[in-house]
C-alpha cells in the first residue's frame, strides 16, 4: 500500500486505540451518554477510513483471497460496539464503568490488527504466525489496563488533591504572613505618641508662660489708683486668666492621657518582642 496510505490506516488504528484507552479507564464523565456518543462518531469516521482501504487490500492480493484472513469479522465487531454506543441503554453505560466496554474495543481491534499484519505478511511472502509478542503485550494490556487505570485514576485524584491542599496551604501561609502582626507599626505607633506629647508639653508650657504674664500685669495694676481704662483693662485680664488657667488644666489632663497611652504602647511592644515567629504568625 502507498506509504500516504499507509500512515493513514495506523493513525486511524492509533486513535481507535487511545478511545479504547480511555473507555478501560473511564470515569462517570467519560461514561456519560454524551460522550459515549462522541466517542462513537470518532471510531465511525476512522472505521471508514479502514473500510476505504480493505477493498483495496483485497483486490491486491494474487489469486482469490483466503478467507482465512478476511477482517470484515472484526470490522463487523467493531462497528457493533459503535452501534451499542449509540443506543440508550443502561447496560452499555454499567459496562463502560466497569472497564468492560473498553476491554471489548481493545479485543475487537486486536483481531483486526492481526488480521491486516497476516495479510502484509502474506503479500510479503512471509509465513503467516499466531499472535506477535506485541500483540500479545497488548492482550494482556487488556486484561490488565482496567484495574491499573482504575488505580491510575485514583493516584490521579489524589494527586490533585494533594497539589490543591498544599496550594491552599501556601496562599494561606502568605495571607498569615502579610497581615502578621509588626513590631514596626507599633514601634510607628509608639514614635507618633511621643511627638503627639511633645507637642502637648510646648503647647502647656507657651499656656503657662502667657498665663504667668497675665497674672504679673494683674499683680501690678492692683497697686496704684484704677481708671476707668484700668478697670476694664484689670477685667478683661482676670477674665482672660480664668479662660487660661481651664486651657492649662485641660492641657494637662491630655498630657496625662497621652503618657498613659504611651505606656501601654510600651507594654505592648514588650509584650510582642517577647513572642515567637508562630505566635506572631497566628495573632497569639
Amino acid at each position: 500500500m502507498p506509504d500516504a496510505e499507509e500512515q493513514d490506516v495506523k493513525k486511524a488504528i492509533k486513535a481507535i486505540q487511545d478511545i479504547a484507552v480511555m473507555l478501560t479507564g473511564a470515569s462517570e464523565y467519560v461514561c456519560e451518554k454524551r460522550m459515549l456518543k462522541r466517542c462513537s462518531s470518532n471510531i465511525e469516521k476512522n472505521l471508514d477510513t479502514l473500510e476505504t482501504y480493505l477493498p483495496r487490500l483485497k483486490r491486491s492480493f494474487p489469486g482469490k483471497f483466503p478467507e482465512a484472513l478476511n477482517p470484515d469479522s472484526s470490522l463487523m465487531k467493531l462497528k457493533e460496539i459503535v452501534a451499542s454506543m449509540k443506543a440508550d441503554d443502561s447496560a452499555i453505560d454499567a459496562a463502560c464503568r466497569a472497564g468492560k466496554l473498553g476491554d471489548e474495543l481493545f479485543q475487537s481491534l486486536k483481531e483486526l490488527k492481526v488480521t491486516l499484519r497476516d495479510i502484509s505478511n502474506t503479500l510479503g511472502g512471509k509465513v503467516v504466525s499466531s499472535y506477535s509478542f506485541a500483540d500479545r503485550i497488548m492482550d494482556l494490556g487488556g486484561r490488565f489496563k482496567s484495574p491499573f487505570a482504575s488505580v491510575s485514576a485514583f493516584m490521579s485524584t489524589m494527586g490533585k488533591i494533594i497539589i490543591a491542599v498544599v496550594v491552599a496551604l501556601i496562599l494561606s501561609f502568605v495571607y498569615l504572613y502579610v497581615t502578621m502582626e509588626s513590631g514596626d507599626t507599633l514601634v510607628a505607633n509608639i514614635n507618633t505618641v511621643v511627638d503627639s506629647i511633645q507637642a502637648q508639653k510646648h503647647t502647656l508650657s507657651t499656656q503657662r508662660k502667657e498665663y504667668e504674664e497675665i497674672t504679673a500685669t494683674i499683680d501690678r495694676l492692683k497697686n496704684k489708683e484704677f481708671t476707668r481704662d484700668e478697670k476694664i483693662q484689670l477685667l478683661n485680664l482676670s477674665t482672660e486668666s480664668q479662660k487660661k488657667k481651664e486651657h492649662i488644666y485641660e492641657s494637662v489632663l491630655l498630657l496625662e492621657k497621652k503618657e498613659q497611652e504611651l505606656a501601654e504602647k510600651k507594654k505592648i511592644l514588650e509584650e510582642f518582642q517577647k513572642k515567637s515567629f508562630i505566635q506572631k504568625l497566628f495573632k497569639r
